[in-house]
C-alpha cells in the first residue's frame, strides 16, 4: 500500500486488464468502422429505415445444446446475409426476402419493401395488387350504375 492507503498492485492489476480490454474494444470498433463504410458504399442512395435493416441485420446463433435455456434462443450474431446488393436482389426474386415471411430483418416492411425494390432494379411488388384492387372496384361500379339505370326504368 502507498500512502494514501490504495493498493498499488490492485490497480496495475486492473489497469492491465482496463487496457487489454481496450484492445478488444479498438479490435471491434476498427471492425464495425470497416463494415458500415462498407455496407453504405453499397447501398447509398438507400433511406436511413432501409439501410439499418441491412447493416443492423442479426441472425441467432445455431445453439446445439441437450438443455435448452432462454439464453440459447436469444444469442444472435452479425449477419453477411444481405451485404450486397446483388444478395438483395436474389432474395427478393426468390422470395426469401418478403415483408410477410418471418425471417426477415428487423423493421422490413412493405414501405420497405418498396423501395428496396426500386433501388435494386425491380418492378413496385404491389403495383399488380393495386391494379387488380381498382379493376374489381371499376367492375363493381359498373354494376352498381346499371343496377341504379334498371331501378330509374322502372
Amino acid at each position: 500500500m502507498n500512502k494514501a492507503g490504495f493498493n498499488e498492485d490492485f490497480w496495475s492489476e486492473a489497469k492491465k486488464e482496463w487496457m487489454a480490454d481496450k484492445d478488444v474494444r479498438d479490435r471491434n470498433a476498427r471492425d464495425r468502422n470497416a463494415r458500415y463504410a462498407r455496407y453504405s458504399k453499397e447501398f447509398k442512395g438507400l433511406s436511413c429505415r432501409a439501410f439499418n435493416c441491412f447493416y443492423l441485420h442479426r441472425q441467432r446463433k445455431k445453439v446445439f445444446s441437450e438443455w435448452k435455456s432462454a439464453e440459447d434462443y436469444s444469442q444472435t450474431e452479425e449477419s453477411n446475409e444481405y451485404d450486397t446488393v446483388e444478395k438483395v436482389k436474389s432474395a427478393i426474386v426468390s422470395g426469401k426476402l418478403h415483408p410477410n415471411k418471418s425471417s426477415h430483418p428487423r423493421n422490413y416492411g412493405w414501405r420497405t419493401h418498396t423501395e428496396v425494390c426500386a433501388f435494386v432494379g425491380l418492378d413496385d411488388p404491389l403495383k399488380d395488387k393495386k391494379r387488380k384492387r381498382l379493376e374489381s372496384i371499376e367492375k363493381e361500379a359498373q354494376k352498381l350504375r346499371r343496377e341504379l339505370m334498371q331501378k330509374d326504368k322502372e
